[in-house]
């Protein structure tokens, strides 16, 4: 397409498509998300703020919340948010509605029990979760969506190839994701590493 109006313009279009289109899929994908139960957003209230993440677990770690089919207790969705510390009790009520890392580590340890692979994936979840972790604090208007998308390539690796991506590999797709999103990646980071 040439650098004329009618060719500007048919761009504009199909960028607002695409994203209305990406919006809908983000809405679809995260139906099951929640609002955490009365009683735990009882018992984050009485927290004084701001809260270590050690002291939101010693509260209400032994609640669970669903995602999906299943129940992720809280303790797991904050210890794997990758937060030291929360400023509000929205704030922590957000983030324990919200467990994507914690769903997507649960997924992917799924598929590759599944697969035979346990081992595998004992070895590589710790650069995985630092992955995830830091494309879950891109921006705080972000949907997770680079999340989907990198838990997404993981297992299509996994489907595909037997085995799964090395960590190095997972961290250049998060790299891709956040480039070609608009998502700076600092040099010192650990997706810039």
């Amino acid at each position: 397409m040439g650098d004329t109006k009618e060719g500007r313009e048919n761009q504009a279009r199909a960028e607002e498509r695409r994203q209305r289109e990406r919006a809908l899929r983000e809405e679809l994908d995260r139906w099951h998300e929640t609002e955490p139960p009365r009683a735990l957003a009882n018992e984050l209230d009485e927290l004084d703020y701001p809260a270590t993440t050690d002291a939101v677990v010693a509260a209400v770690g032994d609640h669970e919340v669903a995602v999906a089919d299943e129940q992720i207790p809280v303790a797991e969705v904050v210890e794997r948010s990758g937060r030291d510390r929360f400023d509000s009790a929205a704030d922590a009520r957000q983030q324990i509605g919200r467990p994507t890392v914690a769903a997507a580590l649960r997924r992917i340890r799924a598929a590759s029990d599944e697969a035979g692979r346990r081992a595998q994936f004992r070895a590589k979840e710790e650069a995985f979760e630092r992955t995830l972790q830091s494309l879950e604090s891109l921006s705080e208007d972000d949907e997770d969506e680079g999340i989907a998308v990198v838990t997404a390539w993981i297992l299509d690796s996994l489907d595909a190839n037997g085995k799964l991506p090395e960590s190095r590999r997972v961290r250049k797709q998060a790299v891709a994701f956040c480039r070609a999103n608009g998502y700076e990646v600092r040099n010192d980071s650990w997706l810039g590493a």
